[in-house]
C-alpha cells in the first residue's frame, strides 16, 4: 500500500514538472509585445529616421514678367537638397515712359494689346514734351521743372495733366517698368548721350524696384523732309544702323538697363513687306494705323514676354491691320528675337 502511494506521488510530481517545461509559465502576450518593441526591425528603424526641416536659400534665376513665368532655385542649407521651380507671371503691367512724341507713338495701343493678351492690371504713364532730349530731361530733373504733359491710361483711355514735374509722375504709382529714349534726331549720335547716365541713375534711385527698358526708335522714312535727317545723309539704313550701334555703346552697358524695346527694328522689318516704307505720317512720326500699332506691339512683346500670336486685337477703325496682322506679328517676333538686325519678312 505504501508502495502504491509513492508511485502516485511520483506521477503527480512528474506531470507538474512536464507542464512547467512545456511553457506553462511562459510570459503573456503583453510581455512578448514589450520584448519585441525593445528590439525593432531594420525597416522600422528606417521609417523613424529624422526628416530634414528644410531651410532654403532662394536664388532668382529669371525675374517673372507680366505674361511670362520666372524661375528660382532653392538650396537647403541643412541637407543641400536643390529644387528649381517657376515664379508665376505677375499679370500686372505698370509702365512709366520718360519720353516725347515717339513714346506717344509707341504706347498708343499698348493698353488694349496687353489687356487682350491677359494682363489684368495695366497702368500706363507718359511724361511728354515734344522733341525732348536727354539733356532736357536732366535739366528738368535738376530743377524739378513742371513742364511735362503727363498722359495716363488705366482703362483704355488716355487722360492728360499739364504742367507736371517728373517727380510727380515717379511718385504717382509703384511702377514696374520705366522706359527712356533719346530724341529721334539724336538717337544715332553717341556724342549726344552725355546725360544718359544722370537721367537713368536718378530715376533708378527713386524707383529701385522698377526695371528699365530703352526704346530703340525707328529710322526716318526714306523721303522724310525734316532737316534732322541730314545728320544721317538722308539714308534710312545708315540712320537705323547708327541707332543700333549707339544703343550698344552708350546704353546697353549701363547696369540699370534691363532690356530694349526694339520698336525701330520691328518697323524696319515691316518695311520689307508689301506694306513698304509707308509707316509714318510725316516722315518721322508713325502712321496712326500700322506704324503705331507695330510699335505698340513691340512694347507689349518686350515688356510682358507675351506671345505675339496670342493677340488678335486691333483698332476697329483700321480693318486693314486685321487683314495683315500676321505681318505685324512676325515683324515684332523677329525684332524681339534679333533686336539689332533687320529680318526680311516673307
Amino acid at each position: 500500500m505504501k508502495i502504491i502511494k509513492k508511485i502516485i506521488i511520483f506521477l503527480v510530481v512528474f506531470l507538474i514538472s512536464s507542464s512547467v517545461g512545456c511553457g506553462g509559465t511562459a510570459p503573456d502576450d503583453g510581455a512578448v509585445s514589450q520584448n519585441t518593441s525593445s528590439n525593432p526591425s531594420s525597416a522600422e528603424t528606417e521609417s523613424q529616421a529624422p526628416v530634414c526641416e528644410h531651410d532654403f536659400e532662394i536664388t532668382v534665376l529669371t525675374e517673372p514678367l507680366p505674361l511670362k513665368d520666372g524661375e528660382q532655385k532653392k538650396v537647403c542649407r541643412l541637407c543641400n537638397e536643390t529644387v528649381t521651380e517657376p515664379i508665376p507671371a505677375t499679370k500686372t503691367l505698370k509702365v512709366l515712359a520718360v519720353g516725347n512724341s515717339f513714346s506717344v507713338d509707341g504706347m498708343e495701343y499698348l493698353w488694349h494689346i496687353a489687356t487682350d493678351a491677359g494682363c489684368e492690371n495695366v497702368i500706363l504713364g507718359n511724361l511728354y514734351i515734344g522733341g525732348c532730349s536727354l539733356d532736357m530731361h536732366w535739366s528738368n530733373i535738376k530743377s524739378d521743372a513742371a513742364k511735362y504733359i503727363y498722359y495716363k491710361n488705366t482703362d483704355g483711355k488716355w487722360t492728360e495733366t499739364e504742367n507736371t514735374p517728373i517727380s510727380h509722375a515717379i511718385a504717382d504709382e509703384d511702377w514696374d517698368f520705366v522706359t527712356l529714349q533719346q530724341v529721334s534726331a539724336k538717337s544715332g549720335l553717341p556724342q549726344s548721350y552725355g546725360n544718359a547716365e544722370n537721367v537713368i541713375s536718378h530715376i533708378a534711385s527713386e524707383l529701385p524696384n522698377a526695371r528699365f527698358f530703352w526704346q530703340m526708335t525707328w529710322a526716318y522714312q526714306h523721303d522724310a523732309y525734316t532737316s534732322n535727317f541730314k545728320a544721317y545723309d538722308r539714308d534710312q539704313l545708315k540712320m537705323y544702323k547708327a541707332i543700333v550701334d549707339t544703343f550698344k555703346t552708350e546704353i546697353q552697358p549701363n547696369e540699370n538697363i534691363d532690356g530694349v524695346i526694339p520698336a525701330g527694328t520691328a518697323i524696319q522689318n515691316l518695311r520689307t513687306t508689301y506694306i513698304g516704307d509707308t509707316l509714318t505720317r510725316d516722315g518721322h512720326h508713325l502712321s496712326l494705323d500700322f506704324g503705331r500699332f507695330t510699335a505698340s506691339f513691340a512694347w507689349y512683346a518686350a515688356l510682358t514676354g507675351g506671345d505675339v500670336e496670342a493677340v488678335d486685337w486691333y483698332p476697329e477703325k483700321y480693318p486693314k491691320i486685321g487683314e495683315d496682322l500676321k505681318f505685324v506679328q512676325s515683324s515684332v517676333k523677329d525684332a524681339v528675337k534679333n533686336p539689332f538686325e533687320i529680318t526680311e519678312q516673307k
